[in-house]
């Protein structure tokens, strides 16, 4: 009788951290999307970032907004919101076209820094928020 129970216990727990996980993410997409609802990084006076082709302003201690600029001339615009807010870091794009992506976790600890070397084109950043996500 103590099998079956122990059995459902561990799969409620298992369960339980699913949800708990889920919730997170979940919580850094929703505050990260009410930034952006607010703020326009197009309308902000943007500071030039390292690499080049980051425009950034942090807008608090954790929360940043800006523009990607691409090789060919596409702007992406990005909003970030910081681990230290959230538990798990969260950073939007979205593109001309109207496309958006989500990149989850851990790679952008407080700031948004993109290697300039490995992303020069859509196709590149697009790769590279693949990559790096944490869903």
């Amino acid at each position: 009788m103590k099998k079956p129970l122990v059995i459902v216990s561990l799969l409620a727990l298992c369960a339980g951290s699913l949800l708990l996980k889920t919730r997170i993410g979940n919580s850094a997409r929703t505050d990260v999307d009410l930034v952006a609802r607010r703020l326009d990084p197009l309308s902000l006076e943007l500071d030039h970032s390292y690499p080049p082709l980051i425009h950034s302003k942090q807008v608090s201690g954790d929360v940043q907004t800006g523009v990607v600029r691409l090789v060919g001339g596409e702007n992406v615009k990005f909003w970030f919101i910081a681990h230290h807010r959230s538990g798990s870091g969260c950073a939007r794009f979205d593109f001309g076209d109207g496309t958006r992506k989500y990149m989850r976790g851990s790679y952008f600890c407080c700031e948004v820094r993109i290697p300039d070397q490995e992303v020069r084109s859509r196709e590149d950043l697009l790769a590279f928020i693949e990559r790096h996500d944490e869903p």
